[in-house]
């Protein structure tokens, strides 16, 4: 069973039934293969992350077995490091062939235990549905280490040869999809 990434913002983070915060973004690892963990504003409102092997992800509320599993946000540095958010991959340009210059990501879709499968890409008047091998993240070094600055898009016949699954399919724009 596999939801969406965006379904996971605002969902409660709850121990036991009782809530301890909600989601406000989305980890993945920078190569797009998993979750790394959620962006959680607690209670007070101040910002925790929750690694994602402390959670289960296909929950509403997702629980976690105690509070302690939500890291102050110091403490998330490998997470910052290692990562790149849903909403930072929403903002960056996309390039590569047949991706119109304002396309943008409009959702991740992953697995119950947090693998990546697909990106949807929109632009409003269609939508590009891309096998995560397809996309790489473009990196630069700055200050605090490496920022993605935008994401590459690789032809489905590039490197591997064309494979069931490795390319985008392309569709009418979905329902909801926000038009650009």
């Amino acid at each position: 069973m596999s939801q969406d990434a965006r379904g996971l913002l605002g969902l409660a983070v709850a121990v036991e039934g009782q809530p301890v915060g909600r989601v406000v973004d989305v980890a993945l690892d920078r190569g797009l293969r998993r979750v790394l963990g959620l962006d959680v504003r607690d209670a007070d409102g101040v910002a925790r992350f929750l690694p994602a092997p402390a959670a289960l992800l296909d929950r509403d509320p997702i629980a976690i077995p105690t509070a302690l599993a939500l890291l102050d946000r110091a403490a998330s540095g490998f997470y910052d490091e290692c990562g790149v958010r849903l909403g930072e991959l929403t903002r960056l340009a996309w390039s590569g062939a047949d991706v119109p210059a304002d396309a943008r990501l409009f959702d991740v879709e992953i697995s119950a235990e947090g693998m990546v499968g697909h990106l949807l890409l929109g632009t409003g008047a269609w939508h590009l549905r891309l096998d995560r091998r397809s996309v790489r993240v473009r990196l630069d070094p700055g200050e605090d280490g490496f920022r993605p600055v935008g994401v590459h898009v690789a032809p489905a016949s590039a490197g591997r040869g064309r494979r069931r699954g490795a390319g985008g399919q392309v569709s009418p724009a979905l329902p909801g999809v926000p038009r650009a």
